[in-house]
Parts: C-alpha cells; structure tokens; sequence
C-alpha cells in the first residue's frame, strides 16, 4: 500500500518503538504517485458529502453506515511470519492488469471499494525502484488511468468470520493508515497500524491483527486523508470452518434413496467426513459422498439405522454438525404397486412385495447376513425371510 499526494510522516514518532530509524535515515523519497483528480479527492474526503464521520480515530470508511468507537491499539501482528501457517494468502501478482468492477472474490474473502477496484503494475510505474518491482497490486480505483472522490476506502469481507488478518504491501510511505477489524453487528474489534520490516531497510511493510477466536467478519482499510493513494499487494487470513446448514433426522423405507446434506463456509479449501456412531463412513456400492457435503444412499439398508455426524476441515481447524439420525424401517419395502416404492406403513402390500422379490432371488431381497443386525452378505438365503418376517411384526 502506498499514499502518494502528502508529504512524509514522520516514522520515528510512528514507528519509534518497533526501533525504525528516522526519515532522513530512509533517505530519499520515491517518486510521487499521482493520479488525476487528487486534489478533488482531497477537498470531497474533507468535505460535507461523506455518508460517515470521523469519531476521533482516524476518517470514517464511506462504504456503509458502521458505528465506529475509539477502541484502544492492541499489539499489531507486523510481520507475515507471525501469522499462522494454514493462512491463506491472496496474492494479486497473479490477476491480470485491469479494472475488476466493484467486487472481487477469492478463497472466501471478497474486496469492495468505495468507487470500484482495479490491478495496476506497480514495475511498469516505477521500473528503476526495487521497491516496487513486486508487479501487479490491488488499487482501489475504478479504472487504471484516474480516480473519482472518496476512492481510497477498501473494505475486505469474509464469508466465515476469521481468527487473524494481515496485508502486506511494498512501499515505506503508508504511514498513517489504518485497518480496522469489526465483528458481523459491525462493532469495532481492534485497530492497528502499519509496521516496517526489516527496520528501514527495505520499505516492505505488513499489518495485521489476531483475535481469541473466529470474530472478524471484514475489515476496512482506512487512509489518513481522502488524498492518500493505496494499493495492496497480498492479504494474509486464517480461521477454522463455521457450518451454515446442519442435516436433518431421516425415516427410510428400506431399500430407499436418501440424501443428508450439510454446508459450511471457511478459508481455503473444504475437506469434508461423514461419520455413522462416531465410525467414519466410505463409498461403496450403495453409498457415496462420504468425503463431501452430501452423504447420498442408492438404497438404504437396514444396518444404515443410526447416528450421523459430518465434520468439514480446513488447515487451520475443523468444525462438526450436529448428530441427526437415519431411521431405517425394514418392513416398509412397497405401497401396494409392485413398484417397491415405499409408502410410510407397514401392510400386506409389503409382505407381498418381499416374498416376490425373495422367490426371484432378487439383490433387493438381500436385508441380512443371518446376525440379525440388517448386514447385507451378497446373497439371498433363508436368513433374509427370517429377518424380514421379524421385522414385519415388529411392525417396521
């Protein structure tokens, strides 16, 4: 991130205490990165027609209403090291140059700008700076050749709150610039401030901020003043999953199709496991989806009868649905069609349908292994109508 249409701020009494040397040590600012419409952005930032005020901790973001408060400086996370190591990075080296419109989305966060974002190539701007060799940026810009007021706002949303965020940039200049966290009712969490690594050497500079636990719903970046011009070049997040769909208990006739479904949100990529009692479930013939959100059951068996639970994982930790349960009638087999679609009750009907199936020596006839505990063997004996009659009085 970089602003480039005010004069340097001092370091010393913004950095003082992480031991970075002074401006004059960092010698020679880079050149200016000026883009049209600064001076109006400026005079718009200061003036009358912001949607939001500043409460006396830095300007308030004119992206949306939020209730801002003056919440103390907690230590900042400075340095991309210190973030944990199942972090997903987004890195905008990689997106083609141009305007992105006013939402970009990747790995479960999504970027939005007061008046549109673009990617810009910071080595073709300045090709004799090592500091900005690092290529192609995130600007909050709606277009790559000039700015409207009020631009300089970014806000960065996740779609599962995350334990820690940090954004890394290549320019010393973005002193004064603020991130604030906020949790999902838009309270203000933490703020922080950039910091310089390594110490007045290279201009590279990170910020970022750790919670407790997964409580940051998005995060907006704050400029010092509605002039200061900003890119980003990769942000760093981490939190564990948060299921958005729990499965729902299921009554099957036997030999029925039924699918339990869950969903969740979460950084980075979703692994998924489906348990029965505790016991993880794999594919076969009858089942499949067991590593996905959507456990499916060609046709269900009487040993499906049970307790099932779903845990989704990321790198940075997993999360679990709720037990639910499958309930497996054995007796219900048909409705009195010959179709062998299952009606809810137990009758005549479906007495008549198993023993046609049973004479035929029908794979469907398969209902136990002769352990009466609704097993499946592979073939069609005499323990199969002993279970099914069993079943039949029993009523299901």
């Amino acid at each position: 991130m970089f602003p480039r249409n005010r004069s340097l701020v001092s370091l010393v009494d913004l950095y003082g205490r992480s031991g970075v040397r002074s401006e004059r040590s960092l010698g020679p600012r880079p050149p200016r990165f000026q883009r049209p419409n600064a001076a109006a952005a400026s005079r718009s930032w200061k003036g009358e027609s912001m949607s939001s005020r500043s409460l006396g901790c830095g300007p308030a973001l004119a992206l949306a209403p939020v209730v801002l408060s003056c919440a103390a400086l907690a230590a900042p996370i400075t340095h991309p090291a210190q973030m944990s190591s199942c972090a997903e990075v987004v890195n905008f080296d990689s997106l083609p140059q141009g305007p992105l419109g006013n939402l970009y989305q990747d790995k479960g966060a999504s970027f939005t700008a007061t008046r549109g974002l673009s990617i810009i190539d910071i080595s073709a701007i300045f090709p004799n700076n090592r500091v900005f060799t690092q290529g192609r940026t995130l600007w909050p810009c709606e277009s790559e050749n000039g700015c409207a007021p009020n631009f300089a706002a970014i806000r960065i949303s996740f779609d599962a709150p995350v334990t820690e965020v940090g954004l890394g940039w290549f320019d010393p200049n973005f002193a004064g610039n603020t991130l604030r966290a906020y949790d999902a009712r838009g309270g203000l969490l933490e703020s922080a401030e950039p910091a310089l690594f390594p110490p007045a050497t290279g201009g590279e500079a990170f910020i970022g901020i750790r919670r407790g636990a997964a409580e940051i719903a998005y995060v907006d970046v704050v400029p010092a003043s509605g002039a200061d011009v900003f890119t980003i070049d990769n942000v760093h997040f981490a939190g564990t999953p948060v299921i958005t769909q729990q499965p729902s208990n299921v009554t099957s006739c036997l030999l029925g199709a039924v699918t339990l479904r869950a969903a969740a949100v979460g950084a980075g990529t979703l692994q998924w496991q489906w348990f029965k009692n505790g016991q993880p479930i794999t594919d076969d013939d009858r089942i499949s989806g067991s590593q996905s959100s959507a456990l499916r059951f060609r046709r269900t068996a009487f040993s499906d009868d049970g307790s099932y639970t779903c845990q989704v994982s990321t790198p940075c930790g997993s999360a679990s649905t709720l037990p639910i349960t499958l309930q497996v009638c054995a007796a219900n087999v048909d409705d009195g069609s010959g179709t062998g679609i299952c009606d809810g009750g137990v009758t005549i009907d479906d007495l008549l349908f198993f023993i046609f199936l049973y004479e035929r020596g029908d794979a469907r006839a398969d209902v136990d292994d002769g352990t009466a505990t609704g097993t499946q063997d592979g073939g069609v004996t005499i323990d199969d109508l002993i279970f099914y009659l069993a079943r039949y009085e029993a009523g299901c």
